[in-house]
């Protein structure tokens, strides 16, 4: 009965903790062809991954913040930025790698 109460009172707190979080994905991609890259989110004072972009450029991240952020492409040693804005619900930010900057696709 104890692990029965145990189980069930972890099962509420992960649903609590991942409604917390805002989940952030994507693809990075350069002209028409898949990156592979480093992903991080800096909102504030705390930052987000990196995670490394898969084969399809896809990438995803899970921020607690809302509001203003910084999403940073690491693409061939240098650090490219944009902004963002993260929610409480999941938001698909396709990104197109070109010319030194990041723009939203």
């Amino acid at each position: 009965m104890k692990t029965t109460i145990g189980i069930l009172v972890l099962i509420m707190l992960l649903g609590v903790s991942s409604s917390w979080a805002g989940e952030i994905f994507g693809t990075v991609r350069s002209g028409r062809r898949a990156v592979r890259a480093q992903v991080t989110v800096t909102c504030g004072p705390r930052t987000y991954g990196p995670v490394t972009t898969d084969n399809f450029g896809s990438y995803r991240l899970f921020v607690r913040e809302r509001g203003q952020c910084i999403l940073t492409v690491h693409y061939q040693g240098r650090p490219l930025n944009m902004r963002i804005t993260s929610y409480e619900r999941p938001i698909r930010y396709d990104i197109q790698v070109g010319g030194g900057s990041l723009q939203r696709r």
